[in-house]
């Protein structure tokens, strides 16, 4: 092609002039966003005059305004109205981008400052179904005669009213649920959850040594407090019971993993920290892969302060809100 008169820069000039790299305007050209104005045959020689340079500026400034390159290339020769137009729109998208950042800069910031190291995120979940055998614990290491080797969930529910602060101490004594085949069925609706891994510190799960044993005796009569107002629907299996055995086999008595309590307490001063307040029991998934990978996935039911506990779960038993309660 024969190189026009007003053309007047190579590409290594147009790049030294505006600051704008060679690789760059190569790309430009080849999206169609600043074609040259004209390209020396044989050599290849990309050539720009007065018309692209003053379009590349507008691409420039058309950036720095958040726009992105599909969109400046509708733009860059637009007039100024459909510009404002286009900003307009864009605003709130920048706004929202805004927004996620400086949520996650104080969380990183919040991270930073806490010794935990727990990365907890908020979620909903669904319902869930559980046959459960229930008990008043007196304090954490109490829980070795209840959970065992076998993965499994445990409930507990601390004494406290909800949003309380500082945390509960579990040393006070609570109520608590273990997953066991045969127990009380227990029904935890739909809600929002804060939840956090902790993995296993020892390769084993955190309890150890069950003594249970299923028969017809029933279990305690007296089932978990109704916790910031949560609804439960707890129901006895025809003709069967669970309770626990009278003999306690040896290590029974050793305490529960320090990482999980630990990481228990710090995930209540984290719901409070936030601005929300527990509305449910605490759910703990002892889990174990194919490999003997253990680890432990604690989950809060939450609301915000500003709500009543109740706000945030809703009864599904068939026979209206009140059914379950004791």
């Amino acid at each position: 092609m024969k190189v026009k008169e007003d053309t007047v820069w190579r590409i290594g000039q147009l790049a030294r002039m505006t600051g704008v790299s060679e690789r760059t305007l190569r790309h430009y050209d080849a999206i169609g966003l600043l074609p040259p104005a004209a390209v020396t045959a044989g050599s290849g020689h990309r050539w720009y005059g007065t018309a692209e340079l003053a379009r590349l500026e507008r691409i420039r400034g058309l950036q720095r305004l958040g726009l992105p390159l599909k969109q400046i290339a509708t733009l860059a020769g637009a007039p100024d109205r459909d510009l404002h137009t286009a900003l307009t729109g864009s605003l709130a998208d920048l706004r929202a981008r805004i927004a996620v950042m400086t949520a996650a800069l104080a969380a990183a910031e919040a991270h930073l400052s806490d010794p935990s190291g727990l990365l907890p995120q908020q979620t909903t979940v669904g319902p869930r179904d559980l046959r459960v055998l229930r008990r008043r614990i007196t304090g954490p290491s109490e829980l070795t005669g209840l959970c065992g080797d076998t993965p499994g969930t445990l409930l507990t529910w601390l004494d406290h009213a909800a949003g309380s602060t500082p945390p509960p101490d579990p040393e006070t004594g609570f109520q608590a649920a273990l997953t066991v085949s045969g127990g009380h069925r227990m029904t935890l609706p739909a809600r929002t959850v804060v939840r956090a891994v902790v993995p296993s510190t020892a390769g084993v799960p955190p309890y150890r040594n069950p003594t249970l044993r299923t028969d017809a005796e029933p279990p305690p009569a007296s089932g978990p407090p109704r916790h910031a107002g949560m609804p439960l629907r707890a129901e006895r299996p025809p003709g069967a019971g669970t309770s626990w055995h009278g003999n306690t086999p040896p290590g029974a008595g050793a305490p529960p993993d320090s990482a999980v309590v630990a990481a228990g307490k710090a995930l209540f001063a984290w719901v409070d920290r936030h601005g929300l307040a527990v509305a449910g029991p605490t759910v703990e998934d002892h889990l174990v892969d194919g490999d003997g990978g253990t680890l432990t996935v604690l989950e809060l039911t939450v609301v915000a302060k500003s709500l009543p506990p109740s706000a945030a779960l809703a009864d599904r038993s068939e026979d209206g809100p009140s059914a379950g309660r004791r």
